[in-house]
């Protein structure tokens, strides 16, 4: 038996609940809303049950005591499962923070005669010696309640000097993340703007410094806190003032107005994404909260005890007017208000410029990049239209640019006296890219935009896929896809010369950062890949070939050498269709692979919506490939990887085709456990609809996967999609289909995870995450799946756990710390599950001689022989290990300068080392955004 195996005989016993045998929902007619309003498809009459017998855990309202109870108690089971890994969990959360090593282990004595050498002793308290300055310097750090044996030896025999310590110093350390640090400037106006977080602070604070020239500025920041980024910075919003003594706290829009005076804020208190409107005046910093005003405002009719809750806002051509964005009872933004005079209370007036009542469509708001119009758009994930307002003239009513039809996507934005539109109009397989004439019901005169050649540069084809694209005065930016990789490009208005920008790596994310200014002569771009970290770049639109590096995000001590990346294909079940996978991984750990073992493999997916999941850069997953794992990304069908038709029908991921991007994650997964793994090897995760690949999958392959991990997981598909009670429920019929019509009905049944759980199979260990307040995949799915897994495989010797946040939302903690926290949970799980909870490997290969040489050298003085490299147990010590010797620095590997010891017992834990649809392209720069 594993050690993972016997440790499962011990578990605790799970909570049980209650199993309602004869609870049904119906799928087919019924009372409530059932289809959308044009559909020709036919209902079942009579309705189907579908047998949902932990349907009781749906508490709408979320103070049901019973329920609470339940989930209090799957989360106390998923604590005692755990707790084994509290030093684990310590260990990787101070890896994300800081890159802190555990050294690898090393026998020695609990006792070891020692002499003092005076001369030696003042080194330590010198406070220069213990701060991180450079590769031959050391930080220090005090670790209480550790038991920690600090050698120090010269050359001289006579001087030898073995001494006690409470101190442990950590060789090449590497921070994960900068904990104090700052994003690129971006100008705007008058103003530099950015963001700025601070060490031991949870939230960002917005910032911003007078622009003196518009160069971009010389940056002389000294790495502190106290330090300005930009001379006379001043922080205009702190989002750790707004979260003081709150569980949560999330920032949606931030928007200085015209006068920049004032600043618009929307902060969501629960996670529910219900954001509530604030502005602040920069002048005497009051913050006011908007509220209701009559019965207008938000639709609620509550007057003006209530506050207003939006959507979007943004200003108005000056600072008395906001426009914002409400939602309906099912949490889809549907009105568009203008409120004028909003600092006088209830004497503000709203007025409503438009609505869209129709449950499939999203609405959103923008404004154009000039400035010049107010956009609301109202789009399913099929059909759109746009609706404009001129700034200047704002009293008049709303003009659509195009009226919608069926199957018909554009969106707009304006440049030069035109709107720039791009469309799939006409049935194109990709986005074709057309300018008109700005002015209403335009779509007849749409023309597409040519190169000097006479060519469109977008023209819809399979080649080229187009997401967004961005007006400035001199030349249009683009931004798609190409052989599956993110694109740019520039298209120079006056020459009419498009330019795709190259970059050296073969994958690689890049995408436009911020930008404000219309008038602009450059661009700022963000790049990283699966091997390098993020950075800003400054890219010259008349020569694309000028740019400067405006900021690269620090990962001190990442040695990018150490690690390999590869860019593959993997042949799915049809014969036909390759799948494109994104692999990083140690190189001694792929050295391994090649000398013909079997290595640990993570395999990450999510296949849905359009989406994309990119090959870029985590330091997160540095704590994983350290660890002996190959990271890979499986780009499956349903996300947008390979344009639109990788997503669409007939051949993509969705609809009647939503099965193939199950087939190819398990794919992916079989050819990984032929050429890399084992089974029990291999691990899986994914995130809300990312969670209903990997439910999906390991119904289909339990004996493939030895853990899974599915964070907030859609897997309660039909039960959920025949409720349009439900938020969001029937604009996602226009995704996964409706399931109360007899076409979608049974396909949908025969992949969903709740109603497809195998009984008598050995399913992988499954760690499922949720947030109590989640709008988008609601508390109950893991909830109820988490007890289906169980109850059908009861002999099952592998631990299924749900941990659920109670003060949280979909996108787990807004508290940085406390995500890396959950993260730690999340990965400490996978890791023991892998028996990979001991072992990190922190040094390099060439280093491996020294070491072990000195172990051996060390060993000598102490008196005590060597062992085998596998024997970790020394035969005159109880219980104890110890570690490797970390090397004080570069320059002293061979024989000379300061080691440091960690004791671990065996039998004990080791000593502790601390340690969307709403989503545009811009958002997800640098962040983990998670849509279902």
């Amino acid at each position: 038996m594993s050690s993972s195996s016997a440790a499962s005989a011990m578990l605790p016993s799970p909570p049980i609940p209650r199993r309602d045998e004869d609870r049904y929902v119906y799928a087919g007619t019924g009372p409530a809303l059932r289809q959308a309003n044009d559909s020709n498809e036919t209902l079942m009459d009579p309705p189907v049950p579908i047998s949902d017998p932990y349907g009781w855990m749906r508490d709408d309202d979320r103070v049901d005591a019973g329920v609470l109870k339940y989930l209090e108690d799957e989360n106390e089971y998923s604590r005692r499962v755990t707790e084994h890994l509290g030093g684990l969990q310590e260990e990787l959360y101070g890896e994300f923070l800081s890159g802190r090593a555990r050294p690898a282990p090393l026998l020695f004595p609990t006792a070891i005669p020692a002499t003092t050498t005076p001369s030696l002793l003042p080194l330590f308290a010198d406070p220069a010696f213990c701060q991180w300055t450079s590769p031959s310097t050391i930080r220090w750090k005090k670790i209480s309640h550790s038991f920690i044996l600090l050698l120090l030896y010269s050359t001289s025999r006579s001087s030898s000097v073995i001494i006690f310590s409470s101190l442990l110093f950590f060789s090449r350390q590497r921070d994960s993340i900068q904990e104090t640090d700052y994003t690129t400037p971006r100008p705007r106006g008058k103003y530099w703007y950015y963001t700025r977080t601070f060490a031991g602070s949870s939230y960002a604070a917005y910032c911003r410094a007078p622009k003196t020239s518009d160069a971009y500025p010389e940056i002389a920041w000294d790495g502190t806190k106290e330090s300005p980024i930009l001379p006379d910075e001043i922080t205009y919003l702190d989002v750790n003032e707004l979260a003081r003594d709150k569980p949560y706290c999330g920032v949606g829009t931030v928007r200085t107005s015209p006068s920049t005076t004032k600043v618009a804020y929307t902060v969501d208190y629960s996670g529910d994404e219900k954001y509530e409107l604030h502005v602040l005046d920069l002048s005497n910093g009051v913050d006011v909260a908007l509220r209701e005003v009559g019965g207008g405002g938000g639709g609620g009719g509550g007057g003006a005890d209530k506050l207003l809750e939006v959507d979007a806002l943004v200003w108005g051509k000056d600072d008395s007017t906001l426009y914002y964005t409400t939602m309906d009872e099912q949490h889809r933004p549907f009105r568009l208000y203008r409120r004028r005079n909003w600092t006088e209370g209830e004497n503000a007036i709203d007025t409503l410029l438009k609505e869209d009542a129709d449950d499939l469509f999203w609405c959103g708001l923008s404004k154009s990049l000039d400035e010049k119009y107010v956009f609301f758009e109202s789009a399913s994930k099929e059909t759109s239209e746009v609706w404009y307002l001129p700034t200047e003239d704002d009293e008049g009513e709303m003009k659509c640019v195009a009226p919608r039809r069926n199957r018909v996507l554009y969106e707009v934005e304006h440049g030069n006296g035109a709107w720039y539109v791009w469309t799939n109009v006409g049935g194109s397989p990709n986005m074709k890219l057309m300018v008109v004439p700005a002015g209403p019901d335009t779509a007849e005169h749409w023309e597409l935009v040519l190169d000097a050649d006479g060519s469109p540069i977008f023209d819809g084809g399979l080649v080229r896929s187009l997401d967004s694209v961005t007006v400035l005065n001199s030349h249009l930016v683009a931004e798609g896809r190409e052989g599956g990789i993110p694109r740019i490009w520039t298209y120079d208005l006056r020459t009419r010369i498009a330019t795709r920008l190259e970059f050296d790596e073969s994958a690689y994310n890049v995408g436009l950062l911020s930008h404000y200014e219309a008038d602009a002569r450059s661009i700022a771009v963000s790049y990283d890949s699966m091997l390098t970290p993020p950075s800003s770049i400054d890219i010259d639109l008349d020569d694309v070939g000028v740019r400067s590096v405006l900021k690269t995000k620090a990962v001190p001590g990442y040695d990018k050498g150490m690690y390999g990346f590869v860019r593959s294909e993997v042949r799915s079940r049809n014969g036909t269709t390759m799948i494109p996978i994104s692999v990083v991984y140690r190189k001694d750990t792929m050295e391994k692979v090649e000398a013909g073992h079997r290595v640990p493999c993570h395999l990450y997916g999510y296949g849905s919506y359009g989406m994309c999941v990119e090959a870029d850069f985590r330091s997160t997953r540095l704590p994983l490939l350290d660890r002996g794992m190959i990271y890979v990304i499986a780009h499956v069908r349903g996300g947008g990887e390979m344009g639109r038709n990788w997503y669409e029908e007939p051949n993509g991921g969705k609809y009647l085709c939503k099965k193939n991007t199950f087939d190819d994650f398990v794919d992916v997964a079989r050819s990984l456990v032929e050429s890399w793994t084992t089974p029990d090897m291999l691990s899986c995760e994914g995130r809300s609809a990312g969670g209903l690949l990997i439910g999906a999958s390991i119904n289909q392959a339990p004996e493939l996967f030895r853990c899974a991990i599915l964070g907030v997981p859609f897997v309660d598909v039909v039960c959920t999609m025949t409720d349009s009670t439900i938020p969001l429920t029937s604009g996602e019929w226009v995704e996964w289909g409706n399931p109360n019509e007899e076409r979608y009905f049974s396909y949908m049944m025969e992949y969903s995870p709740m109603n497809n759980v195998q009984s008598g199979k050995r399913y992988p260990a499954c760690w499922l995450t949720g947030g109590l307040h989640d709008p988008r995949v609601a508390y109950w799915e893991p909830a109820k799946f988490t007890a289906t897994l169980r109850h059908a495989n009861p002999d099952n010797e592998n631990p299924i756990c749900m941990k659920l946040d109670l003060s949280a939302g979909h996108f787990s903690a807004s508290d940085r710390y406390k995500y890396y926290r959950e993260l730690a949970y999340d990965y400490s799980f996978l890791l023991d599950q892998l028996n990979l909870a001991k072992r990190r490997r922190t040094l390099q290969t060439e280093d491996r001689m020294h070491h072990r040489s000195l172990q051996h050298l060390l060993l000598g003085l102490a008196g005590i022989g060597m062992k085998g490299e596998e024997d970790r147990t020394s035969p005159g010590v109880e219980g104890v290990e110890l570690a490797d010797v970390l090397l004080a620095n570069e320059s002293m590997r061979m024989s000379r300068g300061p080691f440091a010891f960690q004791v671990n017992t065996v039998a004990g834990s080791s000593t502790c080392i601390d340690e969307h649809p709403r989503s545009a392209s811009n958002a997800l720069r640098g962040g983990e955004v998670e849509i279902r």
